[in-house]
């Protein structure tokens, strides 16, 4: 579970950044690191800059970050402040590794003087979770709210890894759960139109994968309780019909696992969760599955149908 939330300020949606972690630290019962990062550019493009201006430039960025925390201690929360020298790139990556943060909450968006960015350090490094908030992401009042949770499923048991987390949301922030698995159907090779022998072969399968996948979702229920509402669907594209289903929805938060029944764990997430993070406006908590404990029940004999 997330103890230690990391937040590396900058200038964009600073508002929102600090709804968002105080709801998740208030969930998770977490102590908060606010952490800023006096940019640079990388070695061999950094200008002269005047010493005293420079240490005026970090007491400010201290001072603002100590301002931030204030408001949160007055809301009985554990807050900690911290300020780094760099490219924040290698900056926040480095300072969550150390310092052992398990979840980072930072805004989409947020470039350095080199165009790179913290959120492609942190997907790329795929070592901690992320809460990824979109600029225009919504909130209301000091707190965010948590009040709709969407939670794609695929079947596989990294997938699953997220519903210890969704739990304890939906204990601490009141939330209601959606649980959805999308059921991709298969594409037939080559320019021929498909022959009704085809179609039927395609019928066959989404019909067998909407069994298993309702199997799937009754055994997260049975994880988050009966509350938990439950989704279904079928369309060729996996990221589009769950851009679809949180719009519909309302959905405040998707949760997810950073990796699924295709997930190559050589790369920091899989392509669904990279397509919400990168094109989608709602918030997502990226879960890294190697770093969280499962607590599920035994799976079940498989479906036959």
């Amino acid at each position: 579970m997330f103890r230690s939330l990391l937040v590396p300020l900058d200038g964009p949606a600073r508002a929102t950044t600090i709804a968002y972690t105080a709801g998740l630290a208030r969930a998770f019962g977490a102590s908060i690191t606010l952490l800023g990062v006096k940019e640079t550019a990388r070695d061999g493009h950094a200008h002269p800059v005047d010493p005293f201006e420079w240490h005026v430039e970090l007491s400010r960025l201290l001072a603002r970050l100590e301002h931030q925390a204030e408001g949160l201690r007055a809301g009985g929360l554990e807050v900690n402040t911290a300020v780094r020298e760099g490219p924040a790139s290698e900056r926040v990556p480095e300072y969550a590794e150390r310092h052992g943060a398990d979840l980072v909450v930072l805004t989409r968006g947020w470039k350095g003087p080199d165009e790179d960015s913290p959120l492609r350090s942190l997907l790329h490094a795929g070592r901690q979770s992320l809460l990824v908030l979109p600029p225009n992401a919504p909130q209301r009042g000091e707190q965010a709210s948590f009040r709709r949770i969407l939670i794609p499923l695929d079947g596989s048991r990294r997938a699953e890894c997220v519903l210890p987390i969704a739990r304890a949301l939906q204990r601490g922030a009141g939330s209601h759960l959606l649980l959805a698995h999308v059921v991709e159907e298969p594409r037939m090779p080559g320019n021929v139109p498909p022959s009704a022998a085809d179609m039927r072969l395609v019928r066959s399968v989404v019909e067998r994968n909407r069994h298993a996948a309702s199997a799937v979702l009754e055994r997260a229920r049975e994880v988050l309780g009966a509350g938990a509402e439950l989704r279904v669907l079928v369309n060729p594209s996996i990221p589009s019909a769950l851009h679809d289903l949180v719009a519909g929805e309302a959905a405040d938060l998707i949760v997810l696992s950073a990796h699924g029944s295709a997930g190559d764990l050589r790369w920091g997430c899989g392509s669904v969760a990279h397509h919400l993070i990168e094109y989608g406006d709602h918030p997502v908590l990226l879960v890294q599955d190697h770093r969280v404990p499962v607590e599920l029940p035994a799976r079940r004999a498989p479906v036959s149908v």
